[in-house]
């Protein structure tokens, strides 16, 4: 008597789970489906309960979702985009600290590129506000106190040394001149493959996981 409902609540349930599967290809979710069912009967033919089977697995939508993540993380691995690393990466941060933690670095990283590339721009356009300044000798009366606080990141150090954008610029010597271009390509360059890399190493390790 107790079949009847067993294969209803088998199909209900088989049915949940490829709804749930429909963001991979059709070719996938059909070779995943046969085998759950494949071990579906063959746990059955053992002799246990089509319910107990079923308890195993668990809820059809969260075991369905470990599927989709897999071909997500895989995806986005072997494609080497990096805005696709970057943003399937973030879409796993609110529910992995791995993912969260590589989302902070990649980001740090991302705003190390776009920093030197704006930097590089501004250089381009006036060159007096970037650069390196040192002021020599370091002693008090020669320490640049700044006219106005920086609302940018695109600058590092403070009063004797400063690297970057500045404006105003500081009253001591610009050090680096025309190789302040080259150290900021380096720098994004750099940053780009400190960016790949931490994106490539998160996905790594959110599909162990």
């Amino acid at each position: 008597m107790s079949t009847v409902p067993s294969l209803t609540q088998l199909s209900v349930w088989l049915k949940k789970f490829e709804t749930e599967l429909s963001p991979l290809p059709a070719a996938d979710t059909s070779e995943i489906l046969r085998e759950i069912q494949d071990h579906i009967y063959e746990r059955v033919a053992q002799g246990q309960s089509i319910e107990e089977v079923l308890g195993a697995f668990g809820d059809a939508s969260e075991y369905a979702q470990g599927f989709v993540d897999d071909h997500a993380l895989a995806g986005a691995r072997d494609s080497k985009r990096t805005l696709r690393m970057f943003t399937t990466v973030a879409g796993f941060a609110r529910r992995s600290l791995i993912a969260c933690l590589g989302l902070i670095a990649a980001s740090i990283f991302a705003l190390l590129i776009t920093s030197s590339l704006v930097c590089m721009a501004i250089k381009i356009a006036k060159p007096e506000l970037v650069g390196l300044w040192v002021d020599r000798p370091l002693s008090a009366q020669h320490r640049y106190v700044h006219s106005e606080r920086q609302t940018i990141p695109l600058r590092l150090g403070n009063d004797h040394i400063q690297f970057g954008y500045s404006n105003p610029p500081p009253h001591f010597p610009e050090v680096l001149g025309m190789w302040m271009y080259l150290c900021l390509n380096t720098l994004a360059l750099l940053g780009y493959i400190a960016l790949r890399f931490t994106l490539f190493r998160t996905l790594k390790g959110l599909s162990r996981k």
